[in-house]
């Protein structure tokens, strides 16, 4: 990106404004306004500390990849014409509608009478609870598109360019693969929190003894909707992923032919190319099988404690 562009000059303060302002809005929404000391209201605020926390996380995380996709986009947004962009748009817009409309009529994040049973006492009884979740689902449906549109354009005629340009579009993919993965891991942990919390709750909205069957169900809507969202980031990384890859070897196929004594690392260290797509793709998943083992194992201990 040219450094004289105001964005870039901008960079920081917008980041930290935009920090701030998130901040602000949180807690202004969610700051409670009296404390009482009874247990019943101990373990709500409890439940809203960590909820509210782990929103704040995925809020900031989300406007960070939210940014990296738009730097993305406007990099390479040369490489789709006007009919193109239109037709990108235009299917863009719809889905976002279609889903924002899905939102109001269902605000839970799996669709069905089990996720409304967890979350319609608590957002019933906290309905600033319920607008700040509308509004992180309501960002995070463009997010996910954009950084589908961004991987498109980073694979976009990846077959005629140079090593140096693969090299950059090789730390573009990453880039925005460590976001998306951090992205994912703060909001299946947030999705948590947020179910766990509303299994605290009767459909009356009072409070209720930690564990039992709701906090088992909570935990298994937990472990569908990472299983949804990681399946989902694993078919918009893998296509370009492997792309990116195969230019990669063509490249170096073609260097070792023209060269005698070639060497791959040193070939790799000139161009800036750290790694191949695919063992980034693969760090990625390594990192996220974990902490959805960590979910999964939530939901035994759930299960063991209902046996």
């Amino acid at each position: 990106m040219d450094d004289s562009h105001w964005m870039t000059r901008w960079l920081g303060p917008i980041c930290v404004g935009g920090m701030m302002a998130v901040y602000g809005t949180y807690y202004l929404l969610l700051a409670p306004q009296e404390l009482k000391f009874d247990p019943a209201s101990l373990r709500d605020v409890k439940h809203l500390v960590l909820w509210g926390s782990s929103s704040l996380v995925l809020s900031l995380v989300m406007l960070w990849s939210l940014g990296i996709s738009l730097l993305v986009m406007r990099h390479y947004r040369g490489l789709l014409g006007r009919r193109e962009w239109g037709a990108v748009l235009t299917i863009g817009g719809i889905v976002i509608v279609g889903m924002v409309l899905l939102l109001i009529f269902n605000p839970g994040f799996v669709g069905s009478k089990a996720s409304d049973a967890i979350l319609g006492p608590l957002f019933n009884a906290k309905p600033r609870v319920q607008l700040v979740v509308n509004t992180a689902n309501g960002v995070g449906i463009p997010l996910s598109l954009f950084l589908l549109v961004a991987c498109v354009l980073v694979s976009r005629r990846v077959s005629s360019c140079s090593a140096t340009e693969l090299g950059e579009r090789i730390r573009w993919f990453r880039t925005l693969l460590y976001s998306a993965g951090a992205f994912l891991a703060a909001l299946i942990y947030e999705v948590f929190r947020l179910y766990q919390w509303g299994a605290s709750l009767s459909p009356s909205g009072e409070s209720l003894e930690p564990g039992g069957e709701r906090a088992g169900l909570a935990s298994s809507l937990t472990l569908a909707s990472g299983l949804i969202f990681s399946g989902f980031m694993a078919l918009v990384f893998l296509p370009t992923a492997i792309q990116l890859d195969h230019r990669e070897d063509a490249l170096v196929s073609a260097a070792a032919s023209a060269e005698a004594k070639f060497d791959r690392a040193t070939w790799a260290m000139v161009h800036r190319i750290e790694e191949s797509p695919l063992t980034a793709l693969g760090s990625y998943v390594a990192v996220l099988l974990p902490m959805l083992t960590g979910v999964l194992t939530k939901v035994l201990e759930a299960w063991v404690h209902l046996e």
